[in-house]
C-alpha cells in the first residue's frame, strides 16, 4: 500500500511532509518506525508553525508548510487523524482538509470538524487527489 502511495504523489510530483510536534530525534524515530525514509517516501518532517497566527485564525500556516518551501497554502491537502489538526487547514485555507480514521479520533469526532472528505487509509486519498488534479487542469 505505501508504494503505490508514494509512487502516486511522486507522479503528480506532490511533496510530502510529514507535520509533527516532537523534536527531530523523535520525529525521525517515529517516521522509521512507520517503515517511511525521509527523501524517498517523505520530503521532509515538519515542525510547530512560525507564522505566528494560531490555527483558529486566519493566515494560520499549516506546520510543515515552510520545511518544503511552498508558497501557497491553497495548494495544500492536510491529511488528518484528529478534528483539531483538520480545524487548523480549514481555517488556514487549505485546497483540502481530509480526515483518516486510522488515528486518534472516531469517524463522529472527524466529522466535527467539518474535512472535506473522510477516508479509511491512505489509498483512499488517491482519486481524491487525482479529481482536483484533473478538475485543475481544465
Amino acid at each position: 500500500m505505501q508504494e503505490k502511495f508514494i509512487q502516486a504523489l511522486r507522479q503528480w510530483k506532490i511533496l510530502v511532509v510529514l507535520k509533527h510536534r516532537y523534536n527531530r530525534k523523535t520525529a525521525e524515530s517515529l517516521i522509521a518506525k512507520i517503515g517511511w525514509t525521509i527523501g524517498t517516501d517523505l520530503d521532509g518532517p515538519g515542525h510547530g508553525n512560525r507564522c505566528g497566527a494560531q490555527p483558529s485564525q486566519p493566515g494560520y500556516d499549516p506546520p510543515g508548510h515552510e520545511v518544503v518551501f511552498h508558497h501557497d497554502v491553497h495548494e495544500v491537502v492536510k491529511v488528518a487523524t484528529r478534528s483539531s489538526t483538520i480545524e487548523e487547514g480549514v481555517n488556514a485555507g487549505c485546497l483540502l482538509n481530509i480526515g483518516i480514521t486510522t488515528g486518534a479520533h472516531t469517524l463522529q469526532q472527524l466529522q466535527s470538524a467539518h474535512p472535506d472528505h473522510i477516508i479509511g487509509n491512505l489509498l483512499e486519498m488517491l482519486p481524491i487527489v487525482e479529481a482536483h488534479l484533473s478538475a485543475a487542469q481544465k
